[in-house]
């Protein structure tokens, strides 16, 4: 069978933890999505860089 428990696990600890106060987690999104944006757009700026440096070592 399972192991038991030698002490009792005492329940609700969300607030002590701190994760009884979740209006942050707003602006925690919103700090993704536009972070996410930003390194697709710094993505693309470096392919499109690595591809004219290939284009210009390929027409010389």
């Amino acid at each position: 069978m399972g192991a038991t428990r030698q002490k009792k696990v005492e329940g609700g600890q969300g607030g002590k933890r701190g994760h009884s106060n979740m209006t942050h987690w707003v602006s925690t999104e919103e700090l993704k999505v536009s972070s996410r944006i930003l390194r697709r757009r710094a993505a693309r700026t470096e392919v499109q860089h690595q591809l004219a440096d290939l284009s210009a070592k390929v027409t010389s």
